[in-house]
């Protein structure tokens, strides 16, 4: 087993359960686990992820934690475990639940991650905000050694603040080629959307794609 998608009913039981398996290397008989979905068990919790990341293989390469009822003591827990891996794509969306702390956690460990080329953070409202975004502005030139690639934080409720304290690092994250940002949950369409200043101020000189949801609400 290489790769594996959980079921959106697991419990943090059977979490553990797993957990144990893929230390004793009962659930990658056959091949080194490479990629890891738990998302949408949204009774995981922290306790959930936090046995998880105890767990979690030096081969790893793609994880995905989103709806996972996650807050910051299990973002922590994940934080200090990725560095074991060789993480390249990483999915921690839709997890209101993690604020400042646990988010500042991942952010500080971005330059651990030298594989890491996709962050996606989409949809985690006031959680993150303008001070989680300010957060990973002081991290991002360094987020895998500035080889990021891709990063998404769309719907995370980022203010003027938060998205001026990104542009102004973008020009030192040579490799981005996409960035997605918006404030708010993508369920309707603004008539008329605006244009923030830090999409005037990026795309005068930084080549990557900025993909604009300012217009949802």
């Amino acid at each position: 087993l290489r790769s594996t998608h959980m079921c959106p009913e697991l419990t943090v039981k059977g979490m553990q359960s797993i957990a144990r398996g893929i230390q004793t290397g009962l659930c990658c008989e056959g091949g080194a686990l490479w990629k890891l979905d738990v998302d949408n068990n949204r009774g995981l919790g922290s306790a959930g992820i936090a046995a998880l990341a105890a767990a979690l293989p030096p081969t790893l390469a793609v994880l995905g934690v989103a709806r996972t009822g996650c807050g910051d003591a299990g973002m922590i827990a994940l934080a200090n475990a990725l560095p074991r891996t060789c993480i390249e794509a990483l999915d921690c969306g839709w997890n209101p639940m993690v604020r400042t702390v646990g988010w500042s956690a991942l952010f500080n460990t971005l330059e651990l991650l030298p594989h890491l080329r996709t962050l996606w953070i989409s949809d985690c409202g006031a959680g993150l905000g303008d001070t989680g975004a300010l957060a990973l502005a002081n991290c991002l030139p360094v987020a895998a050694g500035g080889l990021l690639e891709e990063l998404t934080v769309g719907a995370c409720e980022i203010g003027d603040a938060g998205a001026l304290a990104l542009a102004a690092v973008l020009p030192s994250c040579t490799q981005l080629k996409r960035l997605e940002l918006c404030r708010r949950a993508r369920r309707r369409r603004v008539r008329q959307p605006t244009t923030p200043l830090f999409l005037r101020v990026v795309t005068s000189y930084v080549p990557i794609t900025v993909r604009l949801l300012a217009g949802f609400s």
